[in-house]
């Protein structure tokens, strides 16, 4: 076939031009390849969920309505196979202490302001004494630190304590008690209702969960601990008032508080520390001829069945591999680790699970030992978080790095 001169060049400049664009489309490729952002790294958990061997027994006392047993440090392992709400009693005090405490923080010694005792107050002394309420005496003008009326309010179970504190810390009763809901449903006390300070009325509300998630939380006070396991406190005028708590010392016990009422029959919340565990435990509704002392007995009991069970373990070391991460430009898996230790009470058939975040936005480059995530540690009834960190220098990706993507 002939082709002519136009021919040919016309073909010459058509493969010209296919051969530019595709050194364009070349190049475009190539730029978009080196400059594109890179996939996000992942982090990836080696460690293995487990269950501590065996299954935590205990018999529960058929004298009281409601009850758990757990520990301060790894929360509630065994309920009553029935749980409701139930009338407080003094129990309610918890709360009080607890936001006073917050709200006006002691250090152990500090005393804290001194308050002058009303007419009003004087009152309402003599009014809860003839209702047959658990009261401390008080007279016109006497002064009261906020530490004395904390440990009259826990250790005697004064109930005009109670009100005496809400007036100073709230400015009024009922703003207290609003306050007391409130943190309630902050701490997600779900089924925990407050109507009064010092727990006289029936409608004050909670169940034995709640209260030990409460409790959990102000015996990490140390001012809150160092009262509720006071056996006595001597105060200005009605002198030595001894803790309603009887089986203080008892088995280790060191706290918290009883409360009796004809609604409520007796609860005991307690704590008995067995050496660095803290066995926690609520009863609410004991009954019998001498309900306080039913409820003080079979916490005993509680603790005994409990304490053989119990041992401290520790779960996660400082430095220890918990997996890797999967950097894009690199090809090995660079180890992360853990950035302190964990330790914890463990009890049989506790479930211990993990679970990894990667923090927000990881930059490069990434030094050794700088935070890249987050560790959750669940265990039993409660979790714990802990900062995982990177084992070694991890660098930004170089040119070399990006020219490779693009061969």
């Amino acid at each position: 076939m002939y082709y002519n001169e136009e021919d040919r060049y016309a073909k010459h400049k058509n493969l010209k031009r296919v051969l530019v664009l595709l050194v364009l489309g070349f190049i475009f490729y190539a730029g978009f390849q080196l400059f594109k952002g890179w996939p996000k790294p992942q982090l990836e958990l080696s460690l293995k969920n487990q269950q501590i061997p065996g299954s935590f027994n205990i018999s529960w006392p058929t004298d009281i309505r409601y009850g758990v047993i757990g520990t301060l440090q790894s929360g509630i392992i065994s309920k009553t196979p029935n749980q409701g709400q139930w009338p407080l009693a003094s129990v309610a005090k918890i709360m009080t202490a607890y936001i006073i405490l917050k709200d006006h923080p002691l250090s152990i010694g500090q005393d804290g302001p001194t308050l002058t005792v009303t007419q009003k107050e004087v009152n309402e002394y003599e009014s809860f004494k003839k209702d047959g309420q658990s009261v401390v005496k008080v007279v016109l003008g006497e002064k009261l630190t906020e530490r004395q009326l904390l440990e009259g309010l826990m250790i005697p179970s004064a109930n005009n304590f109670a009100y005496i504190l809400a007036r100073w810390d709230a400015g009024s009763v009922k703003a207290f008690v609003d306050k007391m809901n409130k943190t309630a449903q902050n701490l997600g006390l779900k089924d925990t209702h407050y109507e009064d300070p010092a727990g006289a009325s029936a409608g004050t509300v909670s169940t034995p969960t709640d209260q030990f998630k409460l409790t959990q939380l102000a015996m990490q006070i140390p001012t809150f601990r160092h009262i509720v396991a006071m056996p006595q406190v001597n105060l200005p005028v009605a002198g030595i008032q001894y803790n309603v708590n009887y089986d203080l010392g008892k088995d280790n016990i060191v706290g918290v508080k009883t409360g009796s009422s004809l609604p409520a029959g007796a609860n005991f919340v307690f704590d008995s520390k067995q050496g660095n565990i803290d066995i926690l435990g609520v009863i609410f509704g004991a009954s019998g001829k001498s309900p306080l002392i039913t409820a003080l007995k079979d916490a005993i009991a509680l603790i005994d069945m409990t304490k053989t069970q119990l041992s401290t373990e520790k779960l996660i070391s400082k430095n220890q591999q918990i997996g890797f991460i999967k950097v894009p430009w690199m090809k090995k898996e660079i180890p992360i680790l853990a950035s302190q230790d964990f330790s914890t009470v463990v009890y049989p058939g506790m479930k211990i699970t993990y679970s990894l975040y990667p923090i927000k936005d990881i930059k490069f480059p990434i030094k050794a030992n700088e935070v890249i995530g987050t560790l959750v540690i669940n265990y039993g009834d409660s979790s714990y978080s802990m900062p995982i960190i990177a084992s070694q220098e991890i660098e930004a990706p170089s040119f070399s790095d990006r020219l490779r993507r693009v061969l």
